[in-house]
């Protein structure tokens, strides 16, 4: 298992199970005042690009999403960290915070807001299949997004692996 695998397998666990406001405001206050900024504008970005979350409404907790969601999101952001991700040709940097997406189909990849088309290279048999359990009943697919700072991920889910969230009990695409 790779560094950034172990990292995303013990950040799910840490947002899952920890108490993630207050390490939130802890890690905010650690960082330097610029950088602190430049997030905080990546992160509005992202929302002023993109709206808000399909599947809740901001602030959302990782305790409101299924766990393969919170280990799908994790898995992107730390391969991106970990510089194990392919990024679009305007290479995205976490240490110049953007908004960046990524897909759950597509994990090691991430894009600035101009490449996103570069995530829509699904063949039809993913096109089909449920992020969550691989079911391909396309006919119940959702499309949902989910803004969790500056990363903007978007999956694909079947009615059985739809978590409880009215929007997406209607069939309400992203």
């Amino acid at each position: 298992m790779s560094d950034a695998a172990r990292a995303a397998v013990d950040l799910a666990d840490l947002l899952l199970k920890g108490n993630y406001a207050e390490r939130v405001a802890e890690d905010r206050a650690a960082m330097p005042a610029a950088l602190r900024d430049q997030v905080d504008a990546a992160r509005d970005h992202a929302h002023a690009a993109f709206g808000e979350n399909t599947v809740n409404p901001q602030p959302a907790m990782p305790s409101d999403f299924p766990e393969w969601v919170v280990l799908s999101v994790t898995t992107a952001w730390t391969g991106w960290i970990y510089g194990e991700s392919r990024t679009c040709p305007h290479a995205p940097t976490p240490v110049m915070p953007q908004p960046v997406c990524a897909v759950a189909w597509m994990p090691n990849v991430i894009t600035c807001l101009a490449c996103t088309a570069m995530l829509s290279d699904i063949t039809d048999e993913q096109a089909r299949q449920c992020d969550g359990c691989g079911s391909s009943d396309s006919e119940s697919l959702v499309g949902a997004k989910i803004v969790a700072g500056q990363l903007l991920f978007f999956l694909a889910v079947c009615e059985t692996c739809r978590w409880d969230n009215p929007v997406l009990r209607k069939g309400t695409p992203a």
